[in-house]
């Protein structure tokens, strides 16, 4: 007798989907900075996409014996993220700032400001980033919280006659000293 759709236990049961664009990226900003909560807000609306790096890779080491080997993971080697990047939309406000890159850039400007040569203590440019990821109701189903994050880097413009139906966007990368991955587990 063939397998029928019936007996299939998924098939029986009512499971959804987790979709790759239900979330939301918080941004708690340093405090130096002095940002409204419109323009913390501006950030999660153009927040475009985000890879969450929480299992970084462990080292493996071998052993030896005549001809054979024996495989073990080793301890990390480090316990901070250092890949954090996230790409924004850049849009224009009815001033004429491009308010994203505005915020990225003073955060940045914390750690150095390649104009003045100013620089800022750790406890003075750190922020948070906290990632929400959702079902379709809304409900949060996993919340990764990245805290004592650091801008490291912004990416340059590229401007090009060469397509002229891009609009443009940057990534930002960031490290973190420590991270919660808070999901439903059961």
């Amino acid at each position: 007798m063939l397998p029928h759709f019936s007996n299939v236990l998924s098939h029986n049961q009512l499971y959804e989907p987790v979709y790759k664009s239900l979330f939301e990226i918080t941004f708690d900003l340093p405090p130096i900075l002095g940002r409204t909560t419109t323009e913390v807000q501006l950030m999660l609306e153009n927040a475009r996409n985000i890879t969450l790096p929480v299992t970084p890779d462990i080292e493996v080491t071998s052993q030896r014996f005549k001809y054979s080997t024996r495989a073990y993971v080793t301890l990390p080697t480090e316990t901070h993220i250092a890949d954090l990047a996230i790409t924004f939309n850049l849009n224009e406000n009815d001033k004429n700032a491009i308010f994203v890159w505005n915020i990225l850039k003073a955060w940045y400007d914390l750690v150095w400001n390649s104009q003045t040569g100013e620089t800022h203590i750790k406890r003075e440019i750190v922020g948070r980033i906290i990632v929400n990821q959702h079902n379709k109701k809304g409900q949060v189903v996993r919340r990764v919280t990245y805290n004592n994050v650091q801008i490291f880097g912004i990416d340059g413009t590229e401007l090009s006659w060469d397509d002229t139906n891009q609009i443009l966007e940057t990534s930002a990368r960031f490290c973190s000293d420590y991270w919660e991955d808070i999901y439903i587990d059961l």
